[in-house]
């Protein structure tokens, strides 16, 4: 673990804790949410939108996972913090920098967009890449603090 004095290390973890909260707000609880409603419901049913069953079934998942990381004295820090540092970079960063690269150069083609927008692109997609092996290297302990 990094000592909470040595300041790459704060950030660090503080970098992987707002990629987990991300990934768990945008991609897992709502999938999560989507999956228990068709078990429950039947594959062919509306996932509710809102109200009080999209919050019954939210608080449920949160919970489960809550309590199956207690239940498991943390044993599920590692696979969550790996998760984070590779999924999660790839589908914030690197998918959407690659996608609008794509767009971009197929847009150029046809005569429009700016020279500029597909460098842009593609820096953000290596941006997210570094950063997710910055964090799974300083998660297994390649990058050490004083």
């Amino acid at each position: 673990a990094w000592p909470l004095t040595w300041v790459p290390g704060v950030l660090a973890r503080g970098f992987l804790a707002l990629e987990l909260l991300a990934a768990g707000a945008g991609i897992y609880v709502p999938l999560g949410r989507a999956s228990a409603w068709h078990l429950v419901r039947g594959v062919g049913e509306q996932v509710a939108a809102g109200g009080v069953a999209r919050a019954a079934v939210t608080a449920a998942i949160v919970a489960a996972g809550c309590g199956g990381s207690l239940a498991l004295g943390g044993a599920l820090a590692l696979p969550l913090a790996v998760t984070s540092a590779l999924c999660v970079s790839a589908q914030m960063f690197v998918l959407p920098g690659l996608s609008a690269a794509a767009l971009l150069r197929a847009g150029r083609r046809r005569g429009k967009g700016k020279k500029g927008g597909v460098a842009a692109a593609v820096a953000f997609a290596c941006f997210g890449a570094a950063l997710g092996l910055l964090s799974l290297a300083a998660l297994f302990g390649l990058i050490q603090g004083d």
